[in-house]
């Protein structure tokens, strides 16, 4: 499941993952449209906040189609 649908899915905002995860919200929105691959310490932050429903791999296979 990539970030985009999982937040979808539990109604999460891009400010609202911004927060948990200490970034800008823009940075969630180009996460979720994979024209940006986060860097490795907020990757372990978005994993963990998704509690493994996402994986790094779902943003190496998004940002790799761009």
């Amino acid at each position: 499941m990539g970030l985009s649908e999982w937040m979808d899915k539990v109604g999460m905002t891009d400010g609202e993952m911004a927060q948990r995860v200490g970034c800008s919200r823009s940075a969630i929105s180009r996460y979720r449209s994979g024209e940006r691959m986060p860097r490795p310490d907020t990757l372990i932050k978005l994993v963990d906040v998704t509690n493994n429903d996402v994986s790094p791999m779902d943003f190496a296979r998004l940002h790799r189609g761009k």
